[in-house]
């Protein structure tokens, strides 16, 4: 997920919008990790 986050904001490919579901993608999956770490 964060290798496609990365892609999307390289200057070749420049899509934010693929970015930032990328990032929506990370942060549910860190959330429902968090919980598991506290």
């Amino acid at each position: 997920m964060f290798d496609i986050a990365l892609k999307a904001l390289s200057h070749a490919v420049n899509d934010p919008s693929r970015a930032v579901q990328a990032l929506d993608e990370i942060e549910d999956i860190l959330a429902e990790l968090a919980p598991d770490i506290a």
